[in-house]
């Protein structure tokens, strides 16, 4: 900036400022793609590029992206630097089985995927889950913050699961005995800590369209499974609704979101029941391999 005063007589004095950009002091960022400067040099975020001699976007400078609105077995970082939108192999859902029954019979099961199982049981009842994968039964965990309950029924569902399967299971074993057991095998799926949210409806009122409860799913491509314990009997899920329900054993809904490329965001089930009822429901998203 430059001060110059001028002297206009009997008319005063007006000071005039006037800003003078040296042509040579100020350049805007090349974008990607601008020449290389003499010694390769490149704004910060580029890097030169050998065989073009053009300044390129650096990828490997981002750095990976992490979600801190969860910690401990929820917390996801996406260790290939990605964002968590980013494009990723689809899961595949290998089997989905169903019974009324303590023990389940699956086909046998795959390596290193992701097994998911829900049980029916009474409110309060404390259960554990294992199977007869060659060399010992795969780890179940239990989703605490997915055990919902309908208090007019005392009736409600508890969610389990094995990372990383190992191959050989054809059996699912409650160690107590529920009203139904429901199991998914997926593959395509993270291998360790997979759980990226849950949620419950607990003891909601009579209806004839019962919900699971909203879940917002931080990852394209999450693994979701939504179920509904309902005094009536589920005819299907309702219309237009993004879920496929794979099972109606105890007249129950048992779901999984439908589409393996599912865009981040909210997702909630919805079922059709034969009978105006009350209900409970419950969520879980499974995050895909990173």
């Amino acid at each position: 900036m430059v001060d110059h005063t001028v002297d206009l007589g009997d008319h005063g004095r007006v000071r005039l400022l006037a800003f003078v950009i040296a042509a040579g002091c100020y350049s805007p960022t090349p974008p990607a793609g601008a020449p290389c400067g003499l010694g390769g040099e490149c704004p910060t975020g580029l890097t030169c590029s050998p065989a073009s001699q053009t300044c390129e976007l650096r990828a490997t400078d981002a750095p990976p992206r992490v979600d801190d609105s969860r910690t401990g077995s929820d917390a996801f970082v996406a260790t290939d630097g990605r964002p968590l939108d980013a494009a990723r192999t689809p899961w595949t859902l290998v089997q989905t089985a169903a019974a009324s029954a303590t023990t389940l019979t699956i086909a046998a099961s795959g390596q290193g995927n992701l097994i998911v199982v829900a049980l029916q049981l009474a409110i309060g009842t404390a259960d554990s889950v294992s199977d007869n994968a060659v060399g010992g039964s795969n780890d179940y965990v239990a989703i605490p913050t997915a055990t919902c309950g309908d208090a007019n029924t005392n009736a409600g569902v508890q969610l389990y699961y094995a990372a990383s399967s190992a191959a050989g299971a054809t059996t699912i074993t409650a160690a107590v005995s529920p009203s139904a057991i429901v199991a998914w095998e997926v593959a395509g799926m993270r291998s360790n800590n997979p759980v990226d949210t849950s949620g419950v409806l607990d003891s909601q009122a009579a209806s004839m369209t019962p919900f699971g409860p909203t879940i917002t799913t931080d990852a394209l491509g999450d693994f979701v499974v939504s179920i509904a314990i309902v005094q009536g009997g589920v005819s299907d899920v309702h219309a237009g609704n993004a879920f496929t329900n794979d099972h109606k054993t105890r007249g129950n809904g048992w779901a999984h979101l439908t589409n393996a490329a599912a865009p981040a965001g909210p997702y909630q089930a919805e079922w059709d029941q034969n009978m105006a009822g009350t209900y409970c429901s419950s969520a879980v998203a499974f995050f895909p391999a990173d």
